[in-house]
C-alpha cells in the first residue's frame, strides 16, 4: 500500500494520519513515515468511507481520534495493535457492519459515543486494563448480547449501553461502586440482574424500560434507589430491598405491573411520589424498626383500592413506625370510601403513635359511613372487622335487623356474630332465631 494514499502531520509522540485518500477495501495502516512512528489517527481521517471493510492498526498506535472512522457503513473488521490506549469521541459511531470487537489489554479509555449506533455489533471483549467507558460509548448497539466489565474499570459514564435491546447478560466487577444515569435503559433482553457487591451509587433511570427483568440481587450497602431506576420493568416479580436502603426516588418502580410483593426496609427515610404508581396488585410489606412486619394489600381492580395506591405514592418522609404517621397525613386527602376505610381500619388496629384526635377522626369516618362499610364486610364475610365495629359501638341499633337480614342469606360467620352482638347489646326479640 502506497504512502501516497495518506496525508500525515507531526504530533508530540510521532506522526498522525490525518487523511486517507485511497479506495481499498482492506487497509493496512503504515507503521511509520519518514522514519517516525505512526501514533495517532486524526479527526475524521476515514469518515464516511464506504469502500473500507477491514483495517489493520499500526504497531505503535496510541490513539484513534474523534470521528476517525465514523459512518463507515461496510467496516466489519478491526485488527488492533498492542499499544492502543484511547479511542476518541464518535470514533466508530454508525459503523453498522462491525460484528465483533476484542480489545487489547493496553486500551484504557473509550470516549463518549465511541461505538454509538453500531447496530450489527453482537460481541465485545474488554480486557483488564480498561479504566473508562464514556457516555453513550455503546449506545443503541442493538445486536449486543452480553457484556462483562473488567475489574480495572473505574469510570462508567451515563447511558453507556442504553438501547442495547438484545443485551441479555451483564457481569459487573464487584469493585464497581457506581452505575450512572440511564446506563442500561431499554436493555429489554436482561432477565436476571446481579449488582456488584461493592456498589454504593445508582444513577437515575439506569434500568428503565428493561421490560424483561424478573429478579434482582441487591448489594448490601446501597442507600439510595434514585428516580425512575426501574420504571416500566413489568416483569419484576418481587421487590425485597436490603436493609441499607434509606431512600426510594420518584417513579423508581412506576408501572412495575408484575410485582406481587414489595418489602420495604425498616429504616427507610423517604419514598418519592409515584414510586410504585401503576403497580397492579399485591402487597406492601413494611419491616418496622422494632423487628415486626406489617402488610398492606394494594390493588387497582376497583376505584377505592386504586386511590389507596395513589395515596401511598404521596407518603413522603417516613421510617419504620413513621409510616403510620404518613398514613395519618394523607388520610384527609382521600375521596374514595374504599381507600379511606382501608386506612382507617389499618391505623385503628395498628395504633403506633396514633394521636387521640386522629383516632377520633378515624372512628368518626367509620361511624358516619357505617352502613356501606358493614354491607361491604357482610359481602366479604369479614367477621374480624365486623367485631372491631361492634367493640367500638359502630353498629347502629336501628339498623341491626337490616344487617342480620342481609347476612342471613349466605354469610354464616357474619349472621352468627350479628345475632350474638344483638343479644348482648340490645336484647333478643321474641321472633329472633338462633344458630
Amino acid at each position: 500500500m502506497s504512502l501516497d494514499e495518506f496525508v500525515f502531520s507531526p504530533n508530540e509522540n510521532g506522526m498522525t494520519i490525518t487523511r486517507y485518500q485511497g479506495h481499498d477495501e482492506q487497509v493496512v495502516l503504515p507503521s511509520e513515515t519518514d522514519g517516525k512512528k505512526i501514533t495517532r489517527i486524526g479527526e475524521r481521517a476515514f469518515t464516511e468511507n464506504e469502500e473500507l471493510r477491514h483495517v489493520t492498526m499500526p504497531a505503535d498506535l496510541e490513539e484513534v481520534g474523534k470521528e476517525a472512522f465514523a459512518y463507515c457503513p461496510n467496516l466489519h473488521g478491526i485488527e488492533w495493535n498492542e499499544k492502543i490506549e484511547t479511542i476518541g469521541e464518535y470514533a466508530f459511531t454508525g459503523c453498522r457492519s462491525l460484528s465483533t470487537l476484542a480489545f487489547p489489554p493496553s486500551l484504557r479509555t473509550i470516549r463518549e459515543h465511541g461505538f454509538d449506533g453500531c447496530e450489527g455489533l453482537s460481541a465485545v471483549t474488554f480486557r483488564e486494563g480498561l479504566e473508562t467507558l464514556g457516555s453513550r460509548a455503546f449506545f443503541s448497539c442493538r445486536s449486543l448480547g452480553a457484556v462483562e466489565l473488567p475489574a480495572s474499570l473505574q469510570t462508567l459514564e451515563d447511558w453507556c449501553f442504553s438501547g442495547c435491546s438484545k443485551l441479555k447478560k451483564v457481569i459487573f466487577p464487584d469493585t464497581l461502586e457506581k452505575i450512572p444515569d440511564g446506563c442500561f435503559e431499554q436493555c429489554s433482553g436482561i432477565r436476571t440482574l446481579v449488582f456488584p457487591k461493592g456498589l454504593k451509587q445508582l444513577g437515575k433511570w439506569v434500568f428503565s424500560s428493561c421490560k424483561n427483568i424478573q429478579t434482582i440481587e441487591w448489594p448490601k450497602d446501597l442507600k439510595t434507589i434514585p428516580d425512575g431506576v426501574f420504571q416500566q420493568c413489568a416483569a419484576i416479580r418481587e421487590l425485597i430491598f436490603p436493609g441499607s436502603v434509606r431512600e426510594i426516588g420518584v417513579w423508581a418502580f412506576g408501572y412495575c405491573t408484575g410485582a406481587k410483593k414489595i418489602s420495604l426496609p425498616p429504616f427507610l427515610t423517604r419514598i418519592g411520589k409515584w414510586a410504585f404508581s401503576g403497580c397492579a396488585k399485591g402487597a406492601f410489606e413494611v419491616r418496622l424498626d422494632n423487628g415486626e412486619t406489617d402488610t398492606l394489600w394494594f390493588a387497582r381492580d376497583n376505584e377505592g383500592k386504586a386511590e389507596f395506591v395513589e395515596l401511598f405514592d404521596k407518603m413522603d418522609g417516613f421510617t419504620g413506625t413513621h409510616f403510620y404517621e404518613a398514613m395519618d397525613h394523607v388520610f384527609p386527602q382521600g375521596t374514595k370510601l374504599g381507600s379511606c376505610t382501608a386506612i382507617a381500619f389499618h391505623r385503628l388496629t395498628h395504633p403506633q403513635k396514633l394521636a387521640p384526635k386522629m383516632r377520633n377522626t378515624y372512628l368518626d369516618h367509620l361511624r358516619e359511613n357505617s352502613e356501606p362499610i358493614l354491607l361491604a364486610l357482610i359481602r366479604d364475610d369479614d367477621t374480624e372487622k365486623m367485631k372491631f365495629m361492634g367493640d367500638n359501638d359502630l353498629i347502629p341499633k336501628d339498623r341491626i335487623e337490616f344487617f342480620v337480614d342481609k347476612a342471613s342469606k349466605d354469610r354464616p360467620g357474619c349472621v352468627a356474630f350479628l345475632l350474638d352482638f344483638k343479644e348482648k347489646h340490645f336484647g333478643m326479640d321474641d321472633d329472633d332465631f338462633t344458630l
